[in-house]
C-alpha cells in the first residue's frame, strides 16, 4: 500500500490524503467519498506522497506514525491517520457522536495516542515506550528506542505531559494537532513540487 495525495475541488481547493494500492484506487476512493457526501468533486491532480529527507525530524516521525496500519473499521483496514483525523473531527464538532468518540479514544489509547482539546486547541498526545504499540511502529527507524518522543518534543508548540493510555501511565509529548498537520502538508507539498 502507498499513500497518495489527491487534489480535489469542492467549494474550496484542498488536498485529501488517501491510502490506496494505486493512483486509480486513490481517485476512486475520493470519488466514492464525494458521492456519499453528495458533493460535486473534480479531481485536479494526484501524486504519491513523499516527504523529503530534509523535512524536520518531528514531521517525518509523525508522518511515519500516522501511516502505520491500525485497527480496521467495518472490516476495512485503516491507518492511525484515519483514527486521529476522525477524533479531531469529533472534537471540532463537539462530539457529534459520543459513542464514536469513545470508540476512537479507546482505540487510540491502545496505540499510545490521545486527541484532546486544551485551551481551545486540539492536541495529539503521544506516549513514550511504555505503550507496546509505539516501539513496534518505530522499530528499525531513526526514531526507535523512544526517539519519537524527542522528535515530537522538537516540534513547535510541543509540551511534555504524563497520561494514561489503555491503563498504562506514560510520559508523553503533546503537540498542537492542526498546526502540526498543516506544517506536515506544507512540507509534503513542497517535497512533491520538487519531484515534478
Amino acid at each position: 500500500m502507498k499513500l497518495y495525495s489527491v487534489e480535489i475541488e469542492e467549494r474550496r481547493r484542498r488536498v485529501v490524503d488517501v491510502v490506496a494500492p494505486s493512483e486509480a484506487a486513490a481517485k476512486a476512493s475520493v470519488g466514492m467519498r464525494a458521492t456519499r457526501s453528495g458533493l460535486s468533486t473534480r479531481i485536479l491532480g494526484v501524486c504519491e506522497t513523499q516527504l523529503a529527507p530534509s523535512a524536520p525530524d518531528g514531521l517525518r516521525a509523525l508522518d511515519h506514525l500516522l501511516n502505520a496500519k491500525f485497527l480496521p473499521i467495518r472490516d476495512t483496514p485503516q491507518t492511525l491517520r484515519f483514527w486521529v483525523l476522525n477524533a479531531e473531527h469529533q472534537l471540532v464538532h463537539e462530539h457529534e457522536n459520543t459513542e464514536m468518540m469513545e470508540l476512537l479514544q479507546l482505540g487510540l489509547s491502545r496505540a499510545g495516542l490521545r486527541v484532546s482539546m486544551v485551551e481551545e486547541v486540539i492536541h495529539l498526545s503521544v506516549a513514550g515506550d511504555a505503550v507496546p504499540f509505539l516501539p513496534q511502529v518505530f522499530a528499525e527507524t531513526p526514531w526507535a528506542k523512544n526517539g519519537w518522543r524527542k522528535a515530537f518534543m522538537a516540534l513547535p508548540g510541543a509540551t511534555p505531559g504524563q497520561n494514561t493510555f489503555a491503563g498504562i501511565r506514560s510520559r508523553s509529548a503533546r503537540i498542537p494537532l492542526r498546526q502540526t498537520l498543516d506544517a506536515l502538508n506544507s512540507e509534503r507539498s513542497a517535497s512533491n513540487a520538487n519531484l515534478h
